[in-house]
């Protein structure tokens, strides 16, 4: 092989060498046709003393570096799991129906209780619960119920109850309209002579219909005269209750002067507030004719 050959080998493996590593040193000598490789890796011994001087201790954290052997030993003081659970174990503490059983062989940790389970809160209030007037109660253990009963009656009932008590008397009828819930009096009387005295309600004394709901009265007055006295019905409201007439309704009237047996008939309807009273009064009846119908409807 001719020198320029040979130098141009070496200057080719020169450049291979040279490309291959940035760790790796490759140097040319001419002079004696020489290809010489160095390197500054780290060794074994750099490396490990490298890898000694990263670590930094940290929580519950630490390391020992034995360079004569070669030993990079880790330590923590982080508890291990039965530690761990000797640690809970010592934190509990048994409370009102609590109570807890270590077994530190077996690693089991044990909450009691004496508290009431479902079962046992329901048979309690079971336990707990009487009959009384109109109530009765069934408990199915099996399906987890409580039955309250009642005997008491319910509106319906109640209205029905009324309904079958009263019943109408002289000049007094009685209209329960069931699907409104409602019971209508009705009066259809002959007013005696004078307002002093008369079984009907309010006819002659003060009658006071509902304390709690207004009241609407409505009234149809018949009045005649004889040609020589007026004929005359009227109604007094109190709304204290009944003593004096806050105002007065004149519900029919038949003047004398156009003549013997005329008569005068006409409709009248009363607002009566809660709680107030009235009176109806028949101020002249000169023939005895004198009628009156009463309707008291509530609101």
């Amino acid at each position: 092989m001719s020198d320029t050959n040979y130098t141009d080998l070496l200057n080719g493996i020169y450049q291979i060498l040279n490309s291959a590593d940035d760790k790796v040193n490759v140097s040319l000598d001419k002079g004696s046709e020489e290809v010489k490789l160095s390197t500054n890796a780290l060794d074994r011994e750099a490396v490990e003393d490298a890898v000694s001087s990263l670590l930094e201790a940290g929580d519950k954290l630490s390391w020992t570096y034995d360079d004569e052997n070669n030993i990079l030993t880790l330590d923590t003081t982080a508890l291990d799991g039965e530690e761990v659970e000797d640690t809970v174990n010592s934190l509990l503490e048994a409370g009102d129906k609590l109570s807890w059983t270590y077994d530190d062989a077996n690693d089991t940790l044990t909450i009691n209780t004496t508290a009431l389970d479902g079962e046992e809160v329901e048979d309690t209030v079971n336990s707990l619960l009487e009959a009384g007037d109109k109530l009765s109660w069934t408990y199915d253990d099996s399906n987890n119920t409580l039955t309250i009963d009642t005997t008491a009656l319910d509106t319906e009932e109640v209205e029905d109850a009324v309904d079958s008590l009263l019943s109408g008397g002289t000049g007094i009828s009685t209209t329960y309209d069931d699907a409104n819930n409602s019971l209508t009096l009705s009066t259809n009387a002959e007013l005696p002579a004078g307002s002093s005295s008369s079984a009907s309600p309010g006819f002659g004394s003060w009658r006071t219909p509902n304390a709690d709901r207004p009241v609407i009265l409505e009234i149809e007055g018949i009045v005649e005269t004889d040609g020589t006295s007026n004929a005359k019905i009227t109604v007094g409201v109190d709304e204290d209750g009944g003593a004096t007439s806050d105002y007065t309704y004149t519900v029919a009237y038949a003047d004398s002067g156009v003549g013997s047996t005329y008569q005068d008939q006409s409709t009248s309807t009363i607002y009566i507030p809660a709680g107030s009273s009235y009176i109806i009064s028949n101020i002249s009846d000169p023939n005895s004719n004198n009628a009156i119908t009463v309707r008291e409807v509530a609101k």
